[in-house]
C-alpha cells in the first residue's frame, strides 16, 4: 500500500464527527507561546519541502521561536514525512537523543560547568535532506559493494 493510500484511508476512516469538531478550532490553534519552553531543551523541527498542509515556513517560524533548534528539511517529502522518509527521521531522532543523553550525563557531571547551548552541537543547524539523491548514493555504494565482493583474485592458486 502506498503513504498516499494509507494517509487516505486514515483520513476517510476518521468519523466525519470528529472533523467536523476538529476544523473549526484548527485556524484558532497557536502555541507560539508555548514554544519558550523548549528553550534550552535539545530541539528538532523536521518538516518536507512539498507540505502543503505546515509549510516549511511554518517550521522557520517555530525554529525563530526555538532559538538553536536543529531544522531539518527534507526534500520529496510531504506532511507525512514520518511514513514517506521513516528511516531518516528515525536516524535524525536517534541522533538527538544521543546529544541530550550527552548533555545530561555533562550536566550530572559539573551542572555549573556545562550550559546548554555549548552541549547541543546540533543547535541552529539547518539541514536540507535530498532522500532521493541520498537513496541513488546508498544504491551506488552497495552496486560497488557487490561488485568488488564479487571479484575473484588476479591470481588464483588451488590447492590439493
Amino acid at each position: 500500500m502506498s503513504v498516499a493510500q494509507l494517509t487516505t484511508d486514515m483520513i476517510f476512516g476518521t468519523r466525519m464527527e470528529v472533523i467536523s469538531a476538529f476544523m473549526p478550532r484548527f485556524d484558532d490553534l497557536d502555541k507560539r507561546e508555548a514554544l519558550a519552553q523548549f528553550d534550552g531543551i535539545e530541539t528538532l523541527v523536521f518538516s518536507g519541502m512539498e507540505d502543503r498542509l505546515t509549510p516549511p515556513d511554518h517550521s522557520e517560524e517555530i525554529v525563530r521561536l526555538v532559538p538553536g533548534a536543529e531544522h531539518v528539511l527534507v526534500a520529496n517529502a510531504g506532511h507525512v514525512i514520518m511514513l514517506e522518509h521513516p528511516e531518516l527521521l528515525t536516524e535524525h531522532l536517534l541522533d538527538l537523543i544521543r546529544r541530550a543523553e550527552r548533555a545530561a550525563s555533562q550536566a550530572d557531571a559539573a551542572p555549573s560547568a556545562v550550559s546548554a547551548a555549548s552541549a547541543r552541537p546540533g543547535r541552529g543547524r539547518r539541514t536540507i535532506t535530498d532522500v532521493s539523491a541520498a537513496r541513488r548514493a546508498a544504491a551506488a555504494r552497495r552496486r560497488d559493494a557487490r561488485r568488488r565482493s564479487a571479484r575473484l583474485p588476479e591470481r588464483l592458486t588451488v590447492v590439493g
